[in-house]
Formats: C-alpha cells, structure tokens, sequence
C-alpha cells in the first residue's frame, strides 16, 4: 500500500508552483520559461518535482505542446487563486508599513472610552505607523458607513449590505454604589421597589423588563426616577449615589473592579442587541481594516 505524503510534503517549493500556475495559463513549457525568464529545462524540471509531490500527472505531453489532465485543471485553479490571495496579503501587509496609512472609525463614544480606549495600547504598539482615527457618532450604521472605513456600534447585526462581527453581547445588570446599597437596605430585587432609580431615556423600559424577569411586580412601584441621556451620565450618577441604574456590564468593568458600584443580586437581563463592528463589504481587503478587525476580534 503506498504511503501517503505528509503535509509538509504537500507543500511544493514556491518556484513550482509559479513554474505550473505559468505553464497551465499559457498550456506552453517554452511561453512560461519566456514569463518566468528561465529556461524551458527549468520549467520542465519544476513541473517534473510537481507531479512527483503529488504522485499524478498534471500535464499530458504531446510533440509540441502540453495540455491539463483534469487533475491539473483542477490543481491549476486553486493554485492561481492561492498565489493571488498571497499576492493580495502581501500588498495589504506592505501598506501597514506605509507612513500615510489610515483607518477611520465611527464609534459610540461610551463604548469607545469605556471598552476600546483600555484595550487600545496594544494595537498602537503593533501598528505604530498606522493613523487610527475615531470619530464619535450616534450608533446609526447607515450613515456611518458612508462616512467612515468601519463603525463600532450598538444593534442587532440585522444591517444589509455590511459585514459585522459581534464583540459582546449585551448583558444588562442592575448596579448601585455599595454605600447607596446599604443605606437603602438593599439585598434582593424587590427590595429596589421604593428606592429613588436612574433611567437611561433611550430605554425607558428596562426597569419594567429587569423587575418582570425578578418575579416582581412593579406596579407597585414608588420610586423617583432621574432621566439621563447618556450612559456616561448614568455611570456617573450612580457612582455618585444618586439612585440605582440598569447598565450593561461591559461597559462599567471599571467601576466594577474599583467597587463604586455593586451588581444587586438578581437575574440578568439580556437583549438582542450588541456592540458590533461593521463594515461595507467593498471595504473588507482595506489593509489598515483587516488589522484593526483582527486585533478586535482577539479582544473579545
């Protein structure tokens, strides 16, 4: 029983394949040695290592000429597309060198200070003659992608037309600063009914949602409320022990670690939305994206 070749073995030196990829779009030794500026000896010599590799002809040879065998066929178009992508990835690496390279991205801005800003050392040591620009913006994709290279937003990964790639799922939890807790007596969710609570005013909602999901009811609910517009403003007011506030948990790590504020025991809640990076589909070969992209991607 033959031995398969190994793995190693099946990767043929470079100067083979380009020899081939020459000889099977020209279906002619002697126009691929002119290509390639060598002889037709070497071409013949490359293909010959070729076919040994793989164990099969890949060309059968006539008096003066040579055409595919359908093995070759089939070998010829994966090796053309081979050599193009490492054509391609070597341009796009090339132009991570390039002084002037640049990448702008439209971000929410507390994701932005609150998730990538901490994480952002890293690729700006890898990349450091990348220029990373980002803009603030009000999380609508549409727009941002007419204006920027890519977008870090909130939504559902719902948008047409882009590619997305989703960083966190959106984990909502009800937070308090420890000495608010205590001072209210604090422990369980219904204990949060009557306790002054901070609304975020672009979900008004989620209070109803969180104390539906605890097993209580919140009709009867007699808290004052202070209406934010920001999630930063939120953050803060809590921290500063001005209510309790419904927050996704990505986004006040910090806090978290630091102990200004304290997770209230309970059931999370969790939507469909997400924080999310996209991009136009025309725009997924831009070198300084693809960088950007992967190194997010390794953040999650």
């Amino acid at each position: 029983m033959p031995i398969a070749p190994s793995e190693r073995a099946l990767l043929p030196p470079m100067g083979a394949l380009r020899a081939f990829e020459a000889a099977a779009r020209l279906e002619s030794f002697t126009l691929a040695a002119s290509e390639l500026n060598v002889t037709q000896g070497a071409i013949s010599r490359q293909i010959r290592l070729l076919e040994d590799t793989l164990e099969l002809e890949l060309f059968e040879r006539g008096h003066q000429r040579v055409t595919l065998t359908e093995a070759g066929r089939f070998y010829a178009q994966r090796v053309s597309e081979s050599l193009d992508y490492l054509k391609s990835a070597a341009s796009r690496t090339l132009a991570l060198k390039e002084p002037g390279a640049q990448l702008h991205v439209g971000i929410v801005p507390t994701f932005g200070s609150r998730w990538i800003i901490p994480r952002l050392s890293t690729f700006i040591e890898k990349h450091p003659r990348l220029q990373l620009r980002l803009s603030a913006i009000d999380g609508d994709p549409k727009f941002a992608l007419d204006e920027y290279d890519a977008a870090l937003v909130v939504g559902r990964g719902d948008w047409p037309d882009a590619i997305f790639h989703r960083l966190e799922s959106e984990e909502l939890v009800a937070v308090a600063a420890p000495r608010w807790l205590r001072r209210f007596r604090v422990k369980t969710p219904a204990d949060l009914i009557g306790p002054p609570l901070l609304v975020h005013t672009a979900r008004p909602n989620l209070w109803s949602r969180w104390f539906a999901l605890n097993g209580v009811d919140a009709g009867a609910m007699t808290s004052s409320t202070l209406l934010l517009e920001q999630i930063n403003m939120t953050i803060d007011a809590a921290v500063a022990e001005l209510g309790a506030a419904i927050l996704p948990r990505a986004l006040i790590l910090r806090e978290l670690q630091a102990r200004d504020l304290s997770v209230v025991r309970g059931h999370s809640l969790y939507v469909n939305e997400g924080f999310h990076f996209v991009y136009a589909r025309h725009r997924k070969s831009h070198a300084p994206l693809v960088a950007f992209r992967d190194w997010l991607l390794g953040q999650r």
